[in-house]
């Protein structure tokens, strides 16, 4: 080796199999360094170091690099604003319970007995319906002194080419037979010449009636029964009426009904 003197030794060395040529450079007072990789190859037997012995340069082979090729394939990407034609598969099952009951409910109605049968619920209808053609005046009335208990009563008449009614629908039970209601009359009319009249339903079938004239005015209350054997255990009708003529008008008090 010479010292203090710059050597340029070109090796040719095949790293890898590459066949790059690479420059050693060294530098006096040292041991040549050499950059990248090292021959560690002895030289063959014959073969002065120093000398170029190596083998002619293998050639380089590139080989191609794959590139990615484009393929214009539509998506259908959703933009915002824009639905989406991309169906979207949802892994989460929704169970849903729909209980299915095979009983109908079946609405019962309890049969409605005879309200109010007394008129004494703050003078109200209450289920009883009422009408007048002469008189200006509510068919239940409070009138203390003539009512048979309490404060309240029917009053119907009274007036001149009068037709007053008042009725009520109610259930008769299977056991009931027969309707109880109280009565007063007072009249100016002759009697055998009377044309007043009061008259009493059930459902469609006249019942009880009565001519009212001066013969027949009581001062006392009366009662009368009607059979209601015939509409047990259904829903019927009580209908009150009271017809007047055109002069000497009658008047028809009612109270106090039962049903029993």
């Amino acid at each position: 080796m010479i010292r203090h003197a710059l050597l340029a030794i070109v090796i040719c060395t095949c790293i890898g199999g590459s066949g790059v040529w690479q420059r050693v450079h060294a530098e006096g007072g040292g041991l040549p360094r050499m950059e990248g990789r090292q021959d560690t190859t002895l030289p063959r037997a014959g073969k002065t170091p120093g000398k170029s012995s190596a083998l002619p340069p293998r050639p380089t082979v590139i080989m191609p690099t794959p590139r990615s090729t484009r393929t214009n394939t539509p998506t259908n990407t959703p933009t915002l604003g824009t639905p989406s034609n991309t169906p979207t598969r949802s892994n989460t099952a929704t169970r849903t319970k729909t209980r299915t009951s095979s009983r109908t409910p079946t609405r019962t109605r309890t049969p409605r007995m005879l309200s109010n049968p007394s008129f004494e619920l703050d003078g109200y209808s209450y289920n009883w319906w009422t009408s007048v053609s002469a008189l200006r005046k509510s068919t239940i009335q409070r009138i203390p002194a003539i009512s048979r208990s309490g404060n309240w009563l029917a009053v119907m008449g009274d007036a001149n080419r009068e037709t007053a009614t008042l009725s009520q629908w109610f259930y008769v039970q299977p056991s009931q037979k027969e309707l109880t209601f109280w009565y007063k009359i007072t009249s100016t009319e002759a009697c055998g010449t009377t044309t007043d009249l009061v008259r009493v339903w059930i459902g469609t079938a006249e019942r009880w009636y009565l001519y009212p004239c001066k013969n027949r005015v009581s001062r006392f209350w009366r009662s009368v029964t009607i059979d209601l054997r015939d509409v047990a255990g259904k829903t019927t009708s009580v209908t009150f009426e009271m017809r007047t003529s055109a002069t000497n008008p009658s008047t028809w008090f009612v109270d106090d009904l039962q049903v029993r």
